[in-house]
């Protein structure tokens, strides 16, 4: 068993709350069903063990005794209504059915039992729930959980102040299997360590992505016919988009206002604007050839998507939805607003920009016949459609310092991921592509797309001297003018990433000699 030792910091704990950024409309609330806390020894009903089938994984049975593998999962968005190792009991849905059946196989082959926790956490610049917690059992050399699911900014805050386990030196994890994101792998390996990632063994990391999802009578209506087609043809562009947007608007109740009460041709969820960045082919900090990571949100690719965007949403076809309206037309920001969800459920509008999540749980059971689209390109020469990673909504698997046995722990992470990719990976397609109305196999192609392109862009989970919140501020006060703000915030930003590549590169070194 192989442990890695570090002294006993006597500090003291001083976490910050921020404002948190409620993402597709809702603010800070906790989601209507909060997923039960059980174990994986209890049976769902009506499920059934598929059988042990490990052909193609090197990880030989063994018998471990009935070892408690502990996992602790932690989230910040509203519209999560899932964790990756925790079901509810009984509930017959698809995806608790395929983790119950993922974590009875790995808990069969090496006869342990896996158990979980899970919580909300309360702020995104390190909670309390996440980062604190686990920060207090690295300073207290406490090996309770095996694994912690963190949200993206407990994750960075908790790899920048020593308390994850670098994956690369853990064994029998084979970081180079398919049902390990390699983008999220290489996206967040930094200086040659790799503290936290996602696979198929996560449903956060497939349904945090920003989709566009597209009414389909709407568009039948206004001789829209080709969107799949222009997907797959490359050609699925912000100028596509906005084209088609502009082809629908109208008062609808004729008061010369344009509110929640009138059609539009896009609804956008503010976080958008972080996605708007990644259609461009850019990110808010990216890693470079030294290792370190670089502000890059200066480029005239940023500024043109940004200002692109901001400005058409200014246009009477497209409503940035995350705002409530009095009765003269005037609007005022509010986070919490549900206009999007009831405008897109009442035919009223025919874009909604979001996240998976909450397009498929808000949309899937309701009579409204929808597709899914990626992300649109910023332009014609970007090369591929990024599926970006809201960070709000992000979660990753990350290993606490301190270990009871690494040796087990990556025997089993290894067999998870093995088994994620015929259990979860099935399920979640089921689930966001057939509810009780829609039956959309078209979407599933875009699916792939979007699974198969995602960006982990860890600017925006590091949030580089908030420079990231500035997208959004802007995005709110209708000002395409990205530049003047960017030189504004650029040198804070620099600080901040200047103190985090000290941090990763002081424990890069340290790793170095474990591996």
């Amino acid at each position: 068993m192989k442990k890695r030792v570090v002294s006993l910091l006597l500090a003291a704990l001083m976490l910050a709350t921020t404002f948190i950024f409620a993402a597709c409309g809702d603010n800070g609330d906790t989601p209507a069903t909060t997923p039960a806390v059980t174990d994986g020894s209890n049976t769902p009903a009506d499920t059934t063990v598929p059988e042990d089938t490990t052909a193609g994984l090197a990880i030989p049975d063994e018998d471990l005794e009935e070892y408690e593998f502990m996992v602790y999962e932690v989230y910040l968005d509203n519209n999560f209504s899932s964790g990756d190792f925790t079901y509810s009991e009984g509930s017959g849905t698809v995806l608790d059915e395929a983790k119950y059946k993922r974590n009875s196989l790995v808990e069969e082959k090496f006869n342990i039992v896996m158990s979980s926790e899970i919580v909300k956490g309360t702020s995104t610049t390190g909670s309390n729930e996440g980062y604190g917690k686990m920060l207090q059992a690295k300073n207290a050399g406490d090996p309770t959980y095996d694994v912690v699911i963190l949200p993206a900014y407990d994750q960075t805050k908790l790899a920048q102040n020593g308390g994850l386990y670098d994956m690369y030196a853990v064994p029998h994890l084979d970081l180079t299997s398919a049902y390990w994101d390699q983008n999220a792998v290489k996206d967040l390996t930094i200086k040659d360590t790799l503290f936290f990632l996602t696979g198929d063994f996560s449903i956060d990391s497939f349904s945090s992505v920003v989709a566009v999802a597209f009414n389909k009578e709407l568009a039948k209506e206004k001789g829209i016919n080709d969107l799949y087609t222009l997907v797959e043809n490359g050609q699925w562009t912000f100028d596509k988009f906005q084209e088609y947007t502009r082809m629908v608007s109208e008062d609808l109740n004729g008061d010369d206002k344009f509110t929640n009460m009138d059609l539009f041709g896009a609804l956008s969820w503010d976080d958008a604007i972080y996605a708007v960045v990644h259609s461009a082919g850019e990110k808010c900090a990216y890693i470079d050839d030294n290792g370190d990571l670089v502000l890059g949100l200066g480029t005239e690719g940023v500024y043109n998507a940004f200002s692109n965007y901001v400005n058409l949403f200014k246009e009477d076809c497209a409503l940035r939805y995350q705002v409530t309206f009095n009765d003269n037309g005037t609007s005022r920001d509010n986070s919490a607003s549900t206009y999007g969800t009831e405008m897109f459920i009442n035919n009223q509008g025919l874009f909604f920009i979001c996240t998976l999540a909450s397009i498929s749980n808000q949309f899937r059971d309701m009579d409204v016949d929808y597709g899914i689209l990626p992300m649109f390109k910023a332009n014609a020469s970007v090369d591929n459609y990024y599926g970006s990673v809201a960070p709000y909504s992000a979660r990753f698997m990350g290993l606490p310092l301190h270990q009871n046995d690494i040796e087990i722990t990556g025997k089993v992470l290894e067999t998870i991921g093995y088994y994620s990719t015929s259990t979860i990976v099935p399920a979640y397609y089921d689930k966001t592509l057939n509810g009780a109305v829609v039956r959309d196999e078209e979407s599933s192609p875009m699916l792939d797309i979007i699974r198969a392109n995602r960006v982990f862009d860890l600017g925006y989970f590091y949030q580089p001297g908030n420079i990231n919140k500035e997208l959004i501020f802007q995005f709110r006060a209708a000002n395409a003018d990205w530049m003047s703000v960017y030189k504004n915030k650029e040198r804070a930003a620099n600080l901040y990433l200047k103190n985090i590549n000290k941090a990763l590169s002081e424990q890069a070194e340290s790793w170095a000699s474990e591996k």
